[in-house]
């Protein structure tokens, strides 16, 4: 009846199909001690850091500092190694806010957007992005107008029934008083994106002053509620991460379509405050990253409850694509692809057994790759197990429409010890006298005397006869019997061998 609950950080090394097992010590029910998962890794993650314009003073560029950020823990010691590994694989490349194409986003993962100011084209190119399973992490800043990004960027997908949003009001603070700084008080360890600074039970942010910023708000604050309530609705609210000694969230993130917004209300640069300067931007920028990232074009779940339905996804560009599922024994099942919106489905429906399902897909497209290897797991449904043990009218019940006598008694009970284990099977009889009726055979023809050179005498007593009568009984039943004819065999053989040495 324990259930606890431990945060655990994984960076592959490679990328493909990874398959994994939590598991706990064995009990009276072995069958959920391994949870199975799978890890479909991607080989490279594209981050793509837009700013306001190239040059200018170094304090000012947060496309430096968060460049520096992505790519420092290569050469230098990180907090970890996972750090590092993040950072090796990821490809960043830094364009200004006009040099912002369509095509850069369609090849980019995660998109930084770090101190810009908006236009209605580009803006709507940032919206379809990540509506359709982009991560944009968005940095505030002096060039930051708060109408266009409310407008252009925050605003609601659905206008007629909007849901919680963020807003971004008035800046605060002067940063040229840094006497006058305020704190980051309130951090959400449990989000993915600050569940590193749990593992070392020290306490961070504290030293991060922030001289200006701009708060952040939802425009349903009392839905926000403490970021670890779990609610029903969590999955499509927004969550804060950061808060300041005053209460106001300075780091937000929403869902917003299939993707998601990542709002901080402070600078990527020095200028507004000394974040970029501590030890906690670079796990901070690294784990948005890797958190916010753009889900994969072919996509499949980690896992599965029995007899669930799996669904494949692929893109859109390939209607021809044939897939091809292999259960844990070993046999394919083809899998029909239908078009869901922009992308093609399928489902794999025959996942009543456990284990690991290997997923491979062929495009038949010219620009794609030859096969992608996916995978799933199947676990068993431990949520819906009832290990309540069976009564006479549920056994009875399960067994229907054979019928069945139900005995009721102790472990100890001599009747039931005498029904259960006082039977013997008959062909373990049979089987020994069969090896008796050999061995008497055997005994036999061993010991008695050759009938050449023995001369009978015959006997005029009964009891004689009687034995004399036996005995050329037994020896003719011998020498017409398997053991007889084998003897009379080997010796031939050993004559004729004989009489080739000679």
């Amino acid at each position: 009846g324990e259930q606890r609950t431990v945060p655990i950080t994984l960076v592959p090394t490679r990328p493909g199909v990874l398959q994994g097992a939590f598991r706990v010590p064995t009990d009276s029910f072995p069958d959920d001690d391994a949870y199975l998962f799978t890890l479909n890794v991607a080989p490279k993650l594209n981050v793509l850091i837009v700013s306001q314009q190239a040059g200018g003073r170094i304090e000012q560029r947060g496309d430096v500092y968060l460049e520096t950020a992505l790519l420092s823990p290569r050469h230098a010691a990180a907090r970890g190694a996972e750090e590092k590994r993040i950072a090796e694989a990821l490809s960043v490349q830094t364009v200004t806010f006009s040099q912002l194409t369509q095509a850069m986003l369609d090849d980019a993962d995660v998109v930084l957007l770090s101190d810009v100011t908006l236009d209605p084209t580009r803006a709507s190119w940032l919206r379809r992005y990540v509506e359709t399973g982009g991560g944009l992490v968005i940095f505030a800043g002096p060039n930051v107008q708060t109408a266009q990004y409310a407008q252009q960027l925050l605003a609601p997908p659905n206008r007629a029934d909007p849901g919680p949003t963020i807003a971004l009001r008035e800046a605060v603070g002067d940063p040229d008083d840094e006497s006058r700084f305020v704190s980051i008080t309130g951090i959400d360890l449990k989000h993915p994106v600050l569940t590193t600074f749990n593992e070392d039970k020290a306490e961070h942010f504290t030293r991060v002053r922030l001289y200006r910023y701009f708060p952040l708000a939802v425009d349903e604050p009392a839905d926000l509620g403490d970021a670890a309530r779990p609610d029903e609705n969590d999955a499509v609210r927004p969550r804060a991460l950061l808060r300041l000694a005053d209460r106001p969230p300075v780091l937000i993130e929403q869902p917003l379509g299939r993707g998601r917004l990542l709002v901080a209300g402070f600078s990527a640069s020095p200028l507004w405050s000394n974040l970029p300067l501590q030890p906690e931007f670079v796990p901070l920028v690294l784990r948005a990253i890797a958190h916010m990232r753009r889900e994969a074009p072919t996509q499949a779940p980690g896992y599965v409850t029995p007899s669930r339905p799996a669904t494949i996804a692929m893109p859109a560009a390939w209607p021809d694509a044939k897939v091809e599922v292999t259960d844990p024994r070993g046999r394919p099942h083809a899998i029909d692809i239908h078009r869901s919106g922009d992308r093609f489905v399928g489902a794999m429906l025959e996942t009543a057994r456990k284990g690991y399902y290997q997923v491979r897909i062929t495009p038949n497209m010219k620009d794609a790759p030859a096969e992608v290897d996916l995978g799933f797991a199947v676990n068993l449904d431990l949520q819906a197990a009832d290990f309540t043990p069976l009564g006479e009218s549920d056994l009875l019940a399960a067994l229907e429409p054979a019928t069945a006598t139900y005995v009721r008694g102790a472990a100890d009970d001599p009747f039931l010890e005498g029904e259960l284990r006082g039977k013997r099977e008959i062909w373990r009889t049979l089987i020994w006298i069969m090896f008796a009726v050999i061995a008497a055979e055997f005994l036999l023809a061993t010991l008695r005397p050759d009938s050449r050179t023995r001369v009978a005498r015959p006997t005029t007593q009964p009891a004689g006869a009687i034995r004399q009568w036996a005995t050329r009984t037994v020896q003719s039943g011998y020498r017409g019997g398997v053991v007889g004819r084998a003897m009379r065999w080997a010796r031939r053989d050993t004559a004729d061998k004989t009489t080739e040495g000679r």
